[in-house]
């Protein structure tokens, strides 16, 4: 009993043993806390069913428990009175770095692999078009002041003076505004763009009188795809940021076409408004369930040279324009040629007068008065 007592104390006396001790209890502490991270994730995220949680343990894991075990090093290292004090400021100095490179990279990691999914799938969920260009750019830039705030943090943290750092970032950042002046303009273009949404990737616009398929929104530059000419477009973001553009697909998929035609005086208007209306209703792709957007034909006015009717439908799709109209027009022809209408086309009526030089030069205009005067 007297030898396990003086191996007790023996043991309490020696630092290195104390040390040992010590790095045990960290050691512990560091799986406590890392089954706590867990335990309060689950808790939180749990109601959202979206597997953040699990993204987050995958992040948190291994650099916290690695900086819980540094700290425990630093600190047990106290009880050694027999190592060099420049052992230990190196080891503190070990310590910081890669203190402020884990803070840095964890902040990253969570805002770029977690906050961003998380905020793009609450926005699907509810319906926002948020997901598909204000969180893509909040991603982007985001990410880059984390990184360029982390690096003037984790060299303030070290002891390194980043004031100087700061003067030159701005010079260099005067020098590249002055050289870079085109560029810069159409990053700020697309952060406008981006920001204010007047259209979104995949939506169908009107650029130029041409009709595109939004296909991604750059920082630089928006990629278009011509539908018609069946063209890839690469503009840059300021030409599409200072210019009328058409979007297609706001407030709806539906578009309005007009269809106007004149016939002969003489033309029954009332059969010509049937035939007009039943060419419309034909197609399949004009909205007809819609009150608001049920076709209408319109007497128009009674024009130089024929009866002018307007008509104007929707069409379920803006892409279906063309065609609709078309199918539209050849029912109204072929029903026009069975019914015996006949559109209408402008004439003039040219009198030739003969050689005036020939007439005498003491001729006096005749003046002829109405009959019944």
């Amino acid at each position: 009993m007297a030898n396990f007592t003086e191996v007790i104390d023996e043991w309490a006396g020696n630092q290195y043993i104390e040390f040992l001790i010590l790095m045990g209890l960290w050691l512990l502490i560091a799986l406590l806390v890392v089954f706590l991270i867990h335990w309060a994730l689950k808790k939180v995220f749990a109601p959202y069913e979206t597997g953040t949680d699990e993204e987050i343990k995958k992040i948190l894991d291994w650099p916290v428990f690695i900086l819980i075990i540094f700290y425990g090093l630093v600190d047990s290292l106290q009880v050694i009175k027999d190592l060099p004090d420049s052992i230990h400021e190196t080891i503190y100095i070990i310590y910081k770095l890669v203190f402020s490179v884990i803070a840095i990279y964890l902040t990253y990691k969570i805002y770029r692999s977690v906050m961003i999914p998380f905020a793009r799938e609450v926005s699907k969920r509810k319906g926002s078009n948020a997901h598909k260009s204000f969180i893509p750019l909040m991603d982007i830039l985001g990410g880059m002041a984390i990184v360029v705030i982390g690096i003037l943090w984790g060299l303030q943290f070290n002891g390194v003076d980043v004031m100087v750092f700061v003067a030159g970032l701005g010079i260099l950042g005067i020098i590249l505004g002055i050289g870079l002046q085109d560029t810069i303009s159409n990053f700020f273009s697309g952060l406008w763009i981006m920001m204010d949404q007047p259209f979104a990737e995949g939506d169908t616009i009107l650029y130029k009188e041409q009709y595109c398929e939004v296909l991604k929104v750059g920082f630089r530059t928006t990629r278009l795809y011509n539908i018609l000419n069946h063209d890839y477009l690469i503009v840059p973001n300021n030409d599409l940021a200072n210019q009328p553009i058409t979007n297609l697909v706001e407030p709806d998929l539906n578009l309005r076409v007009t269809l106007e035609v004149g016939v002969e005086y003489g033309s029954p208007i009332g059969k010509v408004k049937e035939i007009i209306m039943e060419a419309i209703d034909a197609q399949p792709s004009v909205v007809q369930d819609d009150f608001e957007r049920k076709p209408v034909v319109n007497f128009k006015e009674f024009g130089d040279d024929s009866l002018e009717f307007l008509s104007w439908y929707y069409v379920r799709e803006v892409l279906d324009q063309w065609r609709t109209k078309g199918l539209v027009q050849e029912h109204v022809d072929r029903r026009f040629k069975e019914e015996g209408i006949v559109v209408a086309f402008p004439q003039r009526t040219v009198s030739y007068m003969g050689d005036r030089s020939k007439e005498p030069k003491d001729s006096k205009p005749v003046l002829v008065k109405p009959a019944g005067t």
